[in-house]
């Protein structure tokens, strides 16, 4: 936890400091034991609620009122008031997450879990969230969705902005990310039956593809135009889904199992499903020749230095404790103590995380340039990688930062970053 005394919250937080500090370096020290929460059937939502560790301003889950050390339940909108914002932390098993929502945003809490997976899916409907993972288990994910856009988590630090207009804008500080356009009302079928779908799967595939991973230092945008002709390639996906939605919530899929439904829904989205699968994978000039508009992946920038610097100063902003303390109301209570009565002036909050403090002048130095190796190093640091060398089937050899994605290896050197599906690599070793 970065806890500064000059920090924005240092006054309204300053009594507190030594309490939180304790429950950052001492109590995560202290063996802690606790009953294993019994396993939920398949796609059951999971109850995911998340602590207050500080606020300024307004800020309510459902409506009622929120105070730092106050507790969010699973499935809450969670909203801040102009001139107002709120750091929360998810009470996920050995994870940290941790949002710390800006002014007039709001944010859905939510998870599932099903096949041993938990996947944490919060929606963030309105505003700006700066977003801080560590330590996923392998049986732990994150998707943030947006509106339009789906954004899957690494371990890692980025900013992610939703505005009216169906723009969806997301810096990456550290670590990195998936961004790719979402099909809601894919997602609005249930988890057991998606999770059983061939049609599904490929269509989710295809989204992929349109979409684009982004590392530290990079940015990414997407409107809602381009998820809009995402879904256009192919008119008869959108009214399938719509059949299929309709038939659910009509109570025709009572008593019948997911594998049945399943296999209702691959046979409405089998042609749609695999005709976007071709367009997406096809090349423009083939397309063309159809008469068919082809539709680009998503592409993203890279970060102006000052805006790095920007984001750096911003993250320091962000609070966490251990997941221990989280999940422990009454060591909670302790790290989180203030003097709820002294109020901070939200201009002094703002200012003071996105103005860099006065440093004295002093002599410039040169540095000398890095090298290559020392560059990759960097590079592997900052995504949470190592420098190794990917072999393709090919034979072909190329030494850089890997970053296993599952069923994907990400590649990345000085010069740019890709993708390799697993069945194009043959092996991947350290020399």
């Amino acid at each position: 936890m970065a806890v500064e005394a000059n920090s924005i919250y240092s006054r309204r937080l300053r009594r507190a400091l030594p309490l939180v500090l304790a429950a950052l370096f001492v109590l995560p020290a202290l063996a802690c034991f606790e009953a294993e929460a019994p396993a939920l059937p398949e796609g059951e939502v999971v109850d995911m609620p998340a602590a207050v560790l500080y606020h300024f301003g307004k800020i309510t889950a459902d409506g009622a009122p929120l105070k730092t050390g106050d507790i969010a339940v699973g499935g809450a909108i969670i909203k801040t008031e102009r001139k107002s914002l709120g750091n929360l932390q998810l009470q996920v098993s050995e994870a940290r997450v941790v949002f710390l929502m800006r002014e007039m945003a709001e944010l859905k809490l939510s998870a599932l879990r099903r096949d041993g997976v938990t996947d944490v899916t919060p929606i963030l409907r309105r505003g700006r969230v700066l977003v801080q993972v560590k330590k996923l288990s392998g049986n732990e994910r994150l998707f943030v969705y947006t509106p339009d856009a789906q954004v899957a988590v690494q371990g890692t630090e980025l900013i992610i902005g939703a505005d009216e207009s169906g723009e969806t804008q997301v810096e990456v500080h550290s670590g990195f990310v998936r961004v790719r356009p979402r099909i809601p009302e894919l997602e609005e079928l249930p988890p057991e039956v998606l999770a059983r779908s061939a049609a599904a799967a490929r269509i989710a595939e295809a989204l992929d593809d349109l979409g684009v991973v982004v590392i530290p230092g990079e940015a990414t945008r997407l409107s809602r135009a381009r998820s809009e002709a995402a879904v256009a390639l192919v008119p008869e996906l959108q009214s399938e889904l719509n059949t299929a939605l309709a038939a659910l919530r009509s109570g025709q899929a009572a008593g019948r199992s997911a594998t049945e439904l399943a296999r209702d829904l691959d046979e409405k989205l089998d042609g749609p499903s695999r005709e976007l699968s071709r367009r997406v994978a096809a090349p423009a000039d083939v397309l063309e020749r159809e008469g068919l508009a082809p539709i680009a992946p998503l592409q993203k920038t890279e970060l102006p230095l000052n805006r790095r610097e920007e984001i750096r100063r911003e993250f320091k902003a962000v609070v966490s404790v251990s997941p221990e303390v989280v999940n422990d109301p009454e060591r909670l209570a302790e790290a989180v103590a203030v003097d709820q009565a002294e109020d901070v002036p939200f201009e002094e909050v703002q200012s003071e995380a996105a103005t860099p403090k006065a440093q004295p002048k002093r002599q410039a130095t040169v540095k000398p340039a890095a090298s290559e190796e020392e560059q990759l190093q960097s590079l592997a640091n900052r995504m949470g990688g190592s420098v190794k060398v990917l072999v393709l089937q090919n034979g072909d050899e190329k030494r850089g930062v890997v970053v296993n994605q599952g069923e994907d290896y990400l590649f990345a050197t000085t010069a740019g970053q890709q993708v390799y599906k697993r069945e194009e690599v043959r092996e991947v070793r350290l020399r």
